[in-house]
């Protein structure tokens, strides 16, 4: 027994041997889950079915024999901040029963979040403030590598009363062999008396973060008259808006004086990182504990008679109360069997002792044996014999223990 050290405590055996605990103790006892257990998978990420948010939420299981089979729905609410909208809150649903587990819970944890059915989420907020949105380098870049390809540094434009909005989106530039698109004053943004002058260029920019609905937009271009005019080039900008130009996004400062000029064929992808938002929609299916047949076959031979010899009073048995005499609690254990395992009981002479059977509970594999024959004796000393079966399995697993003073 492991004293509490901080509250009080009250635990008592009476003449039968049965445990009486206080509200601040609890007993434990020892074991092993069944041959061919598979727990529930902890740190698998969910499925996203919308949504492009830069994160995706995982799974960690907290205690596996509450994981449950079922399918899960993960939503977000989300409020504008300064244009973006922002995940603030989190809706899990069991689509099996069509309950809802959290309703609009704003404990967006990466750990110790709220646990339910055994598993709790874990859900990072390092996109969730607008400050960490920047561009994804990993994800973006021109479409044909070459180290001769235009650089770029993204920034935010900041003048007197406008300031860019850190759009999470995706833009993609496209470049074709003719000039035919023009760039735009983005009058909606600065007025009549906008420094932009709209200029015929050979690329479009669309906004891909739907890929199956690409959106073109408009955007300002400054040409600094570099190595080549009317298509980017060294110190060139560009300032990226929503598609109707009310709304000024992105600026991109092109670098590379002996860079090569991009043409047709050529497309640069820009990846914005994103945080969680009312479009993003996950699911998990939970599977629960699982049992592996074939490797239960492989683990017949680490099934254990525990202890063996059993000794006569043995360091394992519960002592009885003082007021009772006997040998006390007299237990062998049987170990890693499978569920549902029969274990039979022979003596030396080949008689027939008893059978024991495994619960089929997966979270413990064992069985045991209170040294009694089928018609209630005990056991005498001696060498006994045991086969254990197991259904589905076509291999026995035979082995001898022994009862001695």
């Amino acid at each position: 027994m492991i004293e509490s050290l901080e509250n009080t405590k009250a635990i008592s055996v009476d003449v039968a041997n049965r445990v009486t605990l206080d509200k601040n103790t609890a007993m434990v006892v020892p074991g092993t889950v069944i041959a061919g257990y598979v727990p529930p998978e902890s740190g698998k990420l969910l499925t996203r079915v919308t949504g492009a948010s830069t994160s995706t939420p995982s799974i960690q299981v907290v205690d596996p024999t509450k994981v449950m089979k079922t399918t899960y729905y993960l939503t977000f609410s989300d409020s504008m901040q300064s244009g973006v909208p922002v995940g603030y809150a989190y809706t899990l649903v069991d689509s099996s029963s069509g309950d809802t587990v959290f309703a609009n819970n704003k404990h967006l944890l990466s750990t110790n979040g709220d646990i339910f059915d055994g598993m709790m989420l874990s859900i990072s907020k390092s996109y969730q403030i607008l400050d960490s949105l920047r561009l994804d380098y990993g994800k973006s870049g021109w479409n044909s590598p070459d180290s001769n390809n235009l650089k770029y540094t993204i920034t935010q434009f900041h003048y007197k009363n406008i300031d860019g909005i850190r759009y999470p989106y995706d833009y993609l530039f496209v470049f074709h062999d003719k000039y035919q698109d023009t760039s735009s004053s983005l009058s909606k943004i600065f007025g009549s008396s906008s420094p932009l002058t709209p200029v015929v260029t050979n690329f479009s920019i669309y906004d891909v973060t739907d890929r199956s609905n690409p959106k073109k937009i408009q955007y300002g271009f400054v040409d600094q008259y570099g190595p080549q005019q009317d298509t980017l080039s060294d110190f060139d900008v560009v300032f990226l808006s929503n598609p109707d130009g009310s709304k000024l996004s992105w600026r991109i400062t092109f670098q590379g004086d002996a860079a090569k000029i991009p043409a047709a064929g050529d497309s640069l992808l820009l990846v914005f990182q994103k945080p969680y938002s009312s479009k993003d929609k996950f699911l998990y299916r939970s599977k629960g504990t699982q049992y592996d047949i074939e490797a239960a076959k492989s683990s017949m031979n680490d099934i254990k008679a525990v202890p063996n010899p059993y000794v006569v009073t043995n360091m394992f048995e519960k002592p009885l109360p003082p007021q009772v005499r006997g040998r006390g609690e007299r237990v062998i254990y049987f170990t890693n069997l499978p569920p549902n395992s029969k274990i039979s009981i022979y003596n030396s002479a080949g008689d027939h002792i008893k059978t024991i059977y495994q619960d089929g509970n997966y979270q413990a594999g064992t069985a045991t044996w209170d040294l009694r024959t089928k018609e209630g004796l005990d056991a005498s000393f001696g060498v006994y014999f045991y086969v254990v079966e197991a259904p589905g399995i076509s291999i026995k697993k035979f082995g001898k223990l022994a009862i001695i003073k």
